[in-house]
């Protein structure tokens, strides 16, 4: 089965990986590549900023570096690397830095490796063994490491090779990620209770934190930078709104004001595991479901605005929801449940919902096209089918049978994915 899929950063190329590695090359719509097949599964797939060079870890504890441009010829030796180790906690990824030039690993500690060479450069250390997160800049120069036992994190340089700042969070605390400002001059730092903003220069706060009352689990910021969105483990969203810092002039980047955020909405409770939040393509809805990943999920789906989360629209469902989704134009909703049923119905209109289509086995995904007219769905088996959804007529089906997902509902990974063109 296929466990992990990556687009390349001008979204071309699709890699596949399951015991090997496929890269498909969506311009020519042809396989270009296929890598030596294992015994093991690929639990990561990451591309070089150019698109030369494709970074596969596996569950074997090891990650191996591919030659994009050489029909993925190993480029290096395999070099071990440990991801695991966090219940309820994402994946640790290996990752690029240096502008491509190094990769940063954890086979123990984190170590930094020559991508020419393979030899090890520098060894990440702290008062903690166990790094939680490994995050890059945009540009490729700085990343941040964050550390559990309360080491905090680190912001390393790596063109200098230099830690340009860390901060500690306590022996109390824990640091669990870390993401980058779109234009790469601010780091924040998700702690146990808190979020914490950085510069990305010197690793120096601004002197306040934005305090949450539980603990934290996942957190994101918007593209345009000016707003993030944190959840928690009572069931809470908060949306921040906050400025964005540019430098003042050209050579100074440290010339900048503290910025300030402010809490925009907070629904206190989302009943339910409402394990999935999918944003409307204006980003003015918040739809807020149940999903494949998780038995004993909730019957509801909700639509909330994103200025103050409040409720919009909800429906319920006779089994358990699957998945659900937005169409472009706001106005039509769908989901998908347990009885394999694909479901959609007007916004404001749920009593008049209709059963647009029953399909043979269990509907894990479910996407509406680049209009409201067509709703793409993924079955477990690996088919995937297209309807129209006023008639509810089916417009193509695609069959993989050497595609199966068993453990669909243990993974994290599939999902139907939106070229900025169309599909």
């Amino acid at each position: 089965p296929v466990h992990q899929i990556a687009f390349d950063s001008e979204g071309d190329r699709l890699a596949i990986g399951g015991k090997s590695i496929q890269l498909w090359n969506l311009v020519s719509n042809e396989i270009e590549a296929t890598s030596q097949g294992t015994e093991t599964s690929v639990l990561s797939l990451c591309f070089s900023r150019d698109g030369s060079k494709l970074l596969a870890s596996f569950d074997d504890n090891f990650a191996r570096l591919f030659d994009v441009q050489a029909e993925l010829e190993p480029l290096l030796s395999p070099f071990p690397h440990r991801g695991t180790g966090f219940p309820g906690r994402p994946y640790l990824e290996p990752i690029f830095v240096d502008q491509d030039r190094g990769i940063l690993t954890k086979p123990s500690k984190v170590e930094w490796i020559d991508v020419e060479s393979g030899k090890l450069r520098k060894t990440i250390t702290s008062k903690s063994p166990n790094a939680t997160w490994m995050t890059c800049s945009p540009d490729g120069r700085y990343f941040t490491v964050t550390w559990q036992g309360g080491a905090g994190y680190q912001v390393w340089d790596s063109v200098t090779e230099e830690l340009v700042g860390q901060g500690v969070d306590g022996a109390a605390g824990e640091c669990w990620s870390a993401q980058y400002t779109p234009d790469g001059l601010d780091v924040f730092v998700l702690k146990g209770r808190s979020v914490e903003r950085i510069k990305a220069i010197d690793a120096e706060g601004y002197g306040s934190e934005i305090p949450e009352l539980s603990r934290l689990q996942h957190f994101c910021i918007a593209p345009d930078g000016r707003q993030f969105a944190v959840s928690d483990a009572d069931g809470g969203v908060a949306i921040w709104e906050q400025d964005t810092y540019l430098p003042q002039c050209e050579n100074d980047e440290n010339r900048r004001s503290a910025p300030v955020a402010s809490r925009r909405s907070r629904q206190h409770f989302l009943p339910g595991k409402r394990t999935r939040l999918k944003a409307s393509s204006s980003g003015d809805y918040v739809l807020a479901c149940g999903s494949n990943l998780l038995f004993g999920t909730t019957r509801q789906v909700s639509l909330h605005r994103s200025s103050d989360f409040s409720l919009v629209d909800s429906i319920h469902s006779d089994s358990l929801i699957l998945d659900a989704s937005i169409s472009p134009d706001e106005q039509t909703m769908a989901f998908t449940n347990l009885d394999r049923q694909i479901v959609v119905w007007r916004r404001g209109d749920s009593a008049n919902r209709r059963i647009l289509a029953t399909v043979d086995t269990e509907p894990v995904s479910v996407e509406f096209g680049p209009d409201a007219d067509s709703l793409i769905v993924l079955q477990i088996d690996g088919t995937v089918c297209c309807y129209h959804t006023r008639s509810g007529a089916q417009l193509w089906q695609k069959s993989h049978p050497k595609v199966e997902l068993p453990q669909i509902r243990r993974r994290s990974d599939w999902h139907i994915y939106r070229r900025p063109n169309g599909f």
